[in-house]
């Protein structure tokens, strides 16, 4: 008799080696299961924004590539004033900005509005099943 299968949602970290088809993951490490997508993607933002697990990487500043009038609407839609500009005119997302989105939103608003940034991703959420 078959066993029952339940739907879970896991964290997994891609790790890249070199190989002959260097678009292939070489390694993924399972980070953790979740029976509800919505926890794992808040699961995985933390992690994302985390950063890397290299700690010799340097990050670079935080950036993004939207238009303005997109970065306008996303801040809207999170209630947000604009942050500071710099001498050209474009927008400076420094640390005293961030805390301050933080304390505002809560951290699991926070998290959704980072995906703003352009960063590479190190951690996807995949659907499947397991036996229970």
């Amino acid at each position: 008799m078959p066993r029952p299968r339940i739907k879970v949602y896991v964290v997994k970290h891609l790790s890249w080696h070199y190989n002959d088809e260097c678009t292939i993951p070489g390694s993924a490490d399972l980070e953790k299961c979740f029976l509800s997508r919505d926890k794992a993607e808040l699961y995985r933002r933390e992690l994302e924004l985390q950063g890397p697990a290299d700690p010799y990487e340097e990050l670079a500043p935080l950036r993004t590539n939207w238009p303005e009038e997109r970065i306008r609407a996303w801040l809207a839609q999170f209630h947000l004033s604009e942050p500071p500009r710099d001498v050209r005119g474009r927008y400076q997302w420094d640390e005293e900005w961030l805390i301050w989105v933080e304390g505002v939103l809560g951290r699991e608003d926070y998290l959704r509005f980072c995906e703003l940034f352009d960063r590479p991703y190190y951690y996807h959420v995949i659907e499947t099943e397991m036996e229970v």
